[in-house]
């Protein structure tokens, strides 16, 4: 993380994370994912011809960024037929034109692609096709397959125009020609497919938010479905072509469990909950029976249980305040105006010579033997205490180069403590704080990898706001409430805390969860009475405690384990919590704050306890 590696893409996925220790969590995840989506091969028996030769065709330089030119056009009709046909569940693959000259024929009515047979071919709004997409379409009608043409209808065969050719083709008796709608290209597959997958809500409309994945492996239908909304929870029925016994594969934790089913008119039906970016894998074994069940799921009457609004606390990292802004000397009596220190480090780095060396790396440049003007650069921070006696720590990149006095008491600098990496050095100045206003002088030779970089303290301290753009030390809070922890005094913690508190039962249930409703953290671990934390990484946020609870008091604690994200942030752009960070978002000049953009982390609306009967 040292210099511009902690702003180089983030975030880092490494010992310096607060939630490293956990992070084989979301790795076993994927790697089951991956196993499941890999097992067999893919299901389709429909083909999409991909039309980019008509944006060939159509491309013009002149008009290559306009969103209206013809090959935009094309791209767009054609990604919206993509999703829709994802978003109502119906299996596809692309047809690549190279590919299928290579590897395409007709074999009884349906099209060979490789190992892939497909029974219906649609072609989207178009205007070019290879002369051999044509022959294979043309075979394909004539052997018994059946082709939808949607929206425009291709007059083009390798760049030309192809006479009637196209018109014999598309009034074939095997042909559906429709216009660019959905609904009648929905209408029209059923028509001609058997649907192997349908995902209903309540008022039986399929449910577009929910993609699938379906492969077959054996006798074994594998299907993963994922819910594409981050807000949605959704209630659905699952409606299989096939029957057999059906297996749940969770994808979290290894476990499988055996599915109970309806069997309605020969397919089977599956009942549950996808929560907002929730995924579920169903596996059916067409060599085994079915688990049946009559009717409704037996439905338990529900209460929710609010806990306390306050919490003790433990935090089990040093608490932070960032020092980003301070002053430069050359000589260590005239001083700059106070500026970011992003900004120093820029003007540093012109003042010694190497502006015309901007944005290539300091070992290239040594490399080459350029070296900076010799210049010695003094740099002057400031913050404020109201508290005195506690472990504070300064934290410094390449600590040793440095010349450090607190207040005007010179301070060594070698140290073999570290905070976040181990360029990182941490020095003790507990003794040297006072109360109000604190002054840290460093002086260095400049050089080519000098890091002129924003500085931290770290240790057990509160954090105060005093404006928008200044903060100041001052005592911990005793207890924590509801709400976000940084206006609780952690503005700028990057690490984790455990709320403790308990609840009483007063008899046993059939089943209870511990739910954190809003909650905000990186992922969070669950333990009640002691017991081994159950941790939970995504929505719903609640756990199963069922086993764990007991008639009584119960002792409950919950670990919320935050990001680096209010230390090293972007702290400051203007809008934000950003949706994509690069090394420019740092520094972006035009969308600069000086107030401090942080994003809340905690309890934020407690936790309950759910309890059904």
């Amino acid at each position: 993380m040292k210099g511009d590696a902690k702003r180089d893409y983030l975030p880092t996925f490494s010992y310096h994370q607060p939630y490293w220790p956990y992070f084989k969590l979301i790795n076993d995840y994927f790697a089951r994912a991956s196993y499941v989506c890999s097992q067999g091969k893919y299901y389709a028996d429909l083909l999409l011809l991909h039309s980019i030769s008509s944006a060939w065709a159509t491309y013009s330089p002149i008009k290559g960024k306009d969103p209206s030119s013809l090959p935009n056009k094309y791209n767009n009709l054609f990604v919206n037929l993509m999703e829709n046909l994802l978003s109502l569940h119906w299996d596809f693959d692309l047809g690549d034109e190279i590919i299928m000259e290579r590897h395409g024929k007709v074999e009884a009515g349906k099209m060979r692609i490789g190992k892939m047979l497909y029974k219906t071919v649609i072609v989207p709004p178009s205007l070019n096709w290879s002369r051999r997409t044509y022959l294979l379409l043309k075979d394909f009608l004539e052997s018994g397959g059946t082709v939808i043409f949607m929206g425009e209808k291709p007059k083009l065969i390798d760049g030309r125009e192809s006479g009637d050719e196209w018109n014999s083709l598309i009034y074939h008796p095997n042909v559906k020609s429709i216009k660019f709608d959905i609904r009648l290209l929905d209408e029209a597959l059923k028509q001609i497919l058997p649907k192997q997958i349908s995902i209903l809500d309540e008022e039986g409309n399929e449910v577009r938010d929910i993609y699938v994945n379906h492969r077959v492996d054996g006798s074994q239908h594998i299907f993963f479905l994922a819910n594409t909304n981050r807000e949605t929870t959704h209630r659905v029925r699952i409606i299989l072509l096939q029957q057999g016994r059906v297996e749940e594969w969770n994808l979290f934790d290894g476990s499988i469990e055996e599915v109970a089913v309806l069997d309605e008119g020969e397919k089977t039906v599956i009942d549950t909950v996808f929560p907002p970016a929730g995924s579920r894998v169903f596996v059916i074994n067409t060599k085994e029976r079915a688990k049946m069940r009559s009717g409704e799921a037996e439905i338990l009457s529900k209460k929710v249980v609010k806990l306390s609004e306050l919490w003790k606390f433990k935090r089990l990292h040093p608490n932070v305040l960032v020092l980003d802004k301070g002053q430069y000397s050359l000589d260590g009596k005239e001083w700059s105006e106070v500026k970011p220190i992003w900004k120093i480090r820029h003007e540093v780095w012109g003042i010694a010579g190497l502006q015309i060396y901007k944005g290539i790396q300091p070992w290239v440049l040594r490399a080459k033997g350029i070296k900076p003007k010799k210049i010695t650069v003094h740099l002057k921070i400031e913050f404020k205490s109201e508290i005195v006696g506690k472990r504070v720590y300064f934290v410094i990149e390449k600590p040793e180069i440095w010349n450090l006095s607190v207040n005007g008491e010179k301070v060594p600098t070698l140290t073999e403590e570290w905070q976040w990496d181990r360029q990182f050095g941490k020095i003790d100045i507990s003794e040297f704080i006072k109360i109000g206003r604190n002054e840290i002088l460093l002086s260095c030779i400049y050089d080519l990898d000098t890091p002129i970089e924003d500085m931290y303290l770290v240790g057990d301290f509160g954090v105060k706001k005093l404006s928008d753009t200044e903060y100041i030390l001052t005592e911990e809070p005793k207890f924590l409430k509801n709400g976000d922890w940084t206006s609780q005094g952690y503005y700028f913690y990057s690490g984790t805390i455990v709320y403790e508190g308990n609840f009483v039962l007063k008899e046993l249930f059939k089943r209870v969860l511990i739910h954190l409703p809003d909650a905000k953290g990186c992922l969070f671990l669950i333990s009640v009475n002691d017991a081994k934390p159950l941790p939970i990484c995504w929505n719903p946020l609640e756990v199963d405690v069922t086993d764990r609870v007991r008639k009584g008091r119960n002792k409950l604690r919950i670990t919320v384990v935050s990001t680096l994200r209010n230390t090293f942030g972007p702290l400051h752009h203007v809008k934000g919590d950003l949706t994509f960070v690069g090394p420019g978002s740092f520094i972006d000049e035009d969308n600069w704050i000086d107030s401090y953009q942080l994003v809340p982390y905690g309890l934020i609306r407690g936790a309950e306890v759910i309890i059904f009967q």
